[in-house]
């Protein structure tokens, strides 16, 4: 059976994309990798030289997010912010301080901090 998630983006505390993962959607997996990945990614103002390690905003952060893990047809789906199939929710909230990751299990918060502890959540909690 499928380990179900949601990760959803925010820029500044208000959601903008959906991203629906159907399976392994778990801390020790997703988790995990979502914070990976958000680890190797500074989030800018403006575009200078550096056009790879770099994210200008929430939005590219969530394209490049995208663009990282759709490879083939299924697992990764784009939702509507309504849509709520999920074992797990991960939210990627960037703010001018950093980002930062949240958490759930159902409704339940499981953990909220910057990525870097998230990551050592994540890869302790099954789940």
């Amino acid at each position: 059976m499928a380990t179900r998630s949601n990760i959803i983006f925010a820029d500044n505390g208000k959601p903008f994309v959906n991203i629906y993962r159907h399976w392994d959607g778990y801390p020790t997996c997703a988790g995990v990798e979502i914070c990976e990945f958000l680890q190797s990614k500074t989030v800018v103002d403006g575009i200078g030289a550096d056009k790879v390690y770099v994210a200008n905003g929430a939005g590219c952060l969530a394209a490049w997010f995208l663009a990282n893990f759709k490879k083939e047809a299924g697992n990764y789906y784009i939702e509507p912010l309504t849509f709520n199939s999920h074992q797990f929710r991960y939210v990627v909230d960037v703010r001018q301080g950093g980002t930062q990751v949240s958490v759930w299990e159902g409704e339940t918060l499981l953990f909220k901090g910057n990525v870097e502890k998230c990551l050592e959540f994540c890869q302790t909690h099954e789940g």
